[in-house]
């Protein structure tokens, strides 16, 4: 495939630049990804770059893996052909490991996960210096903040009064358990450039392509900035109206100023929205334009755009709010206008989520929230200690010195507590032994210690499955012995983490234990299984990026709420954010009162009266009754006919159902309606695609040449459905 197949003229002009660094500011459905792919395959077809002098960095797992795997498919060869597609934490962890003499980490690397943090470090640490689990988190996050931001007094960390014992007690755990923490990756890279340039040149690498740039905090710009300093192009991709992650850090002047520094830098904007409909663009251009921090420029729709739907609704309350969200949803199902999977409902905070679910669930529509799941532990709330037992024995199999995972296991057993494990921890300080020697000795004289005898009886347990599972051939013989198969226990614990774990070796096509725990270790699941599942889809705005809807519903636009302790600028681009996922219709809501506990969100101190965002204000939207809004269209898209003399829009929809296939409908709009065409995404439903066909002719005048075309396309269902569609009946 040639490197700018399909590509609009201001998408080619920025794929093929060439001579220096260069920012591209590509707004919401401009092509962003489709760009950078492309770009790729210009300097590998075109500019003749060999592979290994290219890395592609991306924020998240997941968009690595789908660049890496459109990659394979645009320029048609294996992923190991590719260039390197990584994080940026993947790229440091990458080039720690290849120079471990010179990045003086703790050797072997070993990164903490969010469970062993939350579970055994804090509580630790707290028993140590005397403070409890949560005072300690919030010391971690601000010691995090100083590597982030490289601002050592930044105001997180000088807010903790305790940050000298803090950092001994944390170093005291580092060497003894043998972990580096996860937020320390890039800010290790980074000392290791700064101090020993000739790495940064042995590098090799000359075109450094950097997707959403504008997510990354400053250390990752600075190490990325080490890169051009050796004699690498940037290439950055990303939109300063999009930076929403600001409790990583993110940095947006990084974007808005990388050109200031870099003389002859490539400029090139990408406006052309190919997602959303016009008065979605337009509404989203008046909201975002309010920032004026903000490096101006103009969304544009397409050419062929839909005009779209926008309405702003107000409620009673929230429970009046949450149910009248519920039967908008199924008002759309009910009139085979959108599948469940086409709704997503976008949050300013995961606690408004509970009570718009069970609307959904009353109304009888299929609903998942989307939060992050790790069935190993971490991320639940109460923890599900069951997978992470598992997790821990599958480190321990590849490594049985893994002592992070062996003090895990341990601190998981019935009369192991913060003091048992103190007493082990001293043992083997005072007889300079690592963890799973001292548990051994501990073993063979459980009196050495205070209540060595539970010790002992948990240590031998844990060698006798270690020494059971080593006899096994395959990962999956290692997992019926371990975790046994999910059908011998639907619905329990254990089933959901042998299907997780099944999930995950199929996806990354995983052949042993040692490149399941690898890849575990790095897995991030965002709700991935979920994403697949025809439900309504319930997520915060953060979780949304990256995602788009048919149908769009934004609640809770009160003040107090959006923006309410968000600052006003970063309030108003989660917003951008939210609003811009709508390839269709887009629905705000709010309440006129918000009691008990949901008065007390956001800035909220108690009091019921609800005043509207004044985001709605800035773009100038008039509210609805809720109620009546819903009433009517219940009646618009369910009870009233069309009008006397034009097509019946429901007769229409079944003709073309029933005339084409899904692969048939796909050629006919590339063959007629182009513009439709293009506006088709990945796994988008036949429903949609033909209501987008429909939509799409009304709007500009074709449905004449839609009822030729489908006359010839399939002239025996024309025929069938011909008589009835000026009629207010259906076949």
């Amino acid at each position: 495939m040639a490197w700018d197949d399909g590509l609009s003229p201001e998408q080619r002009q920025a794929a093929s630049h060439w001579g220096s660094s260069a920012r591209v500011l590509a707004g919401p459905g401009t092509g962003k990804t489709r760009s950078l792919i492309q770009r790729v395959a210009y300097l590998l077809q075109e500019r003749e770059v060999p592979p290994d002098q290219i890395v592609v960095l991306t924020f998240t797992r997941a968009a690595a893996r789908e660049l890496r795997e459109r990659l394979t498919q645009h320029l048609g060869v294996l992923e190991d052909d590719l260039p390197l597609v990584c994080t940026l934490h993947s790229f440091a962890l990458r080039t720690l490991l290849q120079y471990q003499a010179q990045s003086a980490i703790i050797q072997p690397l070993r990164v903490a996960d969010d469970y062993e943090e939350k579970h055994v470090l804090f509580h630790e640490i707290g028993q140590m210096i005397g403070k409890p689990a949560s005072e300690v988190g919030k010391a971690l996050r601000g010691f995090e903040a100083t590597w982030n931001t490289l601002n050592q007094e930044h105001e997180a960390w000088q807010a903790v009064d305790f940050r000298r014992e803090f950092e001994m007690a944390l170093r005291s755990l580092s060497k003894f358990y043998g972990f580096t923490l996860r937020g320390e990756l890039v800010f290790r890279l980074l000392r290791l450039l700064n101090g020993n340039p000739l790495i940064g040149q042995n590098l090799g690498v000359r075109h450094v392509l950097v997707d959403e740039y504008q997510d990354l905090n400053h250390c990752d710009q600075q190490v990325i900035a080490r890169l051009e300093e050796f004699g690498a192009y940037l290439y950055v991709v990303g939109d300063d109206d999009q930076s929403i992650y600001h409790f990583r850090h993110a940095y947006p002047d990084g974007i808005r100023q990388f050109t200031n520094s870099r003389p002859g830098c490539g400029d090139y904007r990408l406006t052309t929205c190919h997602r959303c409909p016009t008065a979605i663009v337009n509404l989203a251009t008046n909201l975002i334009g309010w920032d004026r921090t903000r490096v101006s420029r103009d969304l544009q729709p397409e050419s062929s755009a839909i005009p779209g739907e926008v309405y702003a609704l107000q409620f009673q309350g929230y429970a009046d709010e949450a149910d009248g969200i519920a039967n908008i949803c199924k008002t759309y199902v009910d009139a085979d206008l959108l599948r469940p999977q086409d709704i997503s409902i976008l949050l300013s905070r995961r606690s408004l989520a509970k009570r718009i679910a069970e609307g959904l669930e009353k109304a009888g529509l299929p609903a998942v929230v989307l939060v992050p799941i790790w069935p190993l532990g971490g991320r639940d709330d109460p923890p599900k200690h069951e997978g992470r037992l598992i997790y821990c024995v599958l480190r321990l199999l590849v490594d049985q010195y893994d002592a992070l995972a062996a003090r895990t296991w341990m601190g998981l057993q019935n009369g192991v507590g913060l003091g048992t494990i103190k007493h082990i921890r001293e043992f083997c300080r005072s007889n300079d032994r690592t963890l799973w020697d001292g548990l051994s000795s501990i073993s063979a004289d459980p009196t050495l210690i205070p209540r060595g005898r539970i010790v002992k009886a948990h240590f031998d347990e844990l060698s006798e499955i270690l020494d059971e599972l080593r006899s096994a051939e395959t990962v999956e013989n290692v997992l019926d012995h371990l975790v046994g198969p999910a059908k011998d226990n639907p619905g329990a614990e254990k089933a959901q983490v042998r299907q997780f774990l099944d999930y995950v070796i199929e996806k990354e096509q995983v052949e042993s234990v040692d490149g399941l725990v690898q890849t575990l270790q790095t897995f991030d699941v965002e709700a991935e299984t979920q994403l697949t599942a025809n439900a309504v889809r319930v997520m915060t705005m953060h979780k949304a990026k990256g995602l788009s809807s048919e149908m769009v519903i934004i609640p809770a636009l009160e003040q107090d709420l959006m923006p309410g302790r968000f600052s006003e600028d970063l309030a108003r681009r989660m917003m951008y954010v939210a609003m811009t996922r709508s390839r269709r219709v887009l629905i705000f809501t709010h309440s006129l009162t918000r009691t008990g506990a949901q008065s007390y969100l956001g800035t909220g101190r108690g009091q019921w009266q609800r005043q509207r965002s004044r985001f709605l204000d800035e773009m100038e939207i008039r509210s609805r009754d809720g109620r009546g809004f819903i009433s009517n269209l219940r009646q618009r898209l369910l009870s009233v006919p069309d009008l006397p003399g034009q097509v019946n829009t429901q007769v229409l929809r079944n003709l073309i159902k029933e005339s084409l296939s899904d692969e048939e409908l796909g050629i006919f709009c590339y063959d007629h309606f182009r513009e439709v065409y293009h506006q088709f995404g990945t796994g988008m439903s036949k429903t949609v695609k033909i209501q987008r066909l429909i939509e799409y002719c009304n709007s500009h005048h074709q449905v004449d040449i839609l009822l030729q075309k489908l006359r010839e396309a399939n002239e025996a269902q024309f025929a069938r459905f011909e008589r009835y569609l000026f009629s207010e009946v259906s076949p």
